[in-house]
């Protein structure tokens, strides 16, 4: 429920955040490129280039755009991601994890763990409980 609840409020920040700010391209295209490429790393650099800015003046205009970080951004579409990967019995958190490019394994159980309240194998066995009544063995 808590998930749902934080899901739903990013959402609403998300949608208030674009009503309030002008289109801009040059940010759709660099949020269209982590949505088509969540599973690869995406260093702010990268992103920078694809606007043609500085690395500091990338993270002012995105900041500005989008109302978070571009790493913050990235990591909450990669625990998105992640939370979708993880509701499929046949993905371990470890595959998930290597899929989505983090570091490591405790990297992202405590990204996860920041963003949703919760493990990502506590999610996983919650979601399998909510889905069939029974976790996944």
């Amino acid at each position: 429920m808590r998930n749902r609840f934080l899901t739903t409020i990013t959402e609403v920040i998300k949608y208030a955040n674009m009503s309030s700010v002008p289109q801009n391209p040059d940010m759709e295209r660099v949020i269209a490129y982590i949505n088509e490429n969540i599973s690869d790393l995406l260093p702010v650099s990268s992103l920078a280039q694809l606007c043609n800015l500085s690395v500091s003046r990338f993270k002012v205009k995105f900041s500005e755009y989008t109302g978070t970080s571009p790493h913050e951004y990235v990591l909450c579409k990669k625990i998105e991601a992640a939370k979708q990967l993880l509701a499929n019995p046949n993905y371990s958190v470890t595959q998930v994890c290597y899929q989505l490019s983090f570091s490591s394994s405790q990297y992202f159980a405590t990204v996860f763990k920041r963003m949703t309240g919760m493990s990502p194998s506590e999610y996983k066995k919650l979601y399998a409980i909510s889905q069939y009544g029974h976790p996944w063995k």
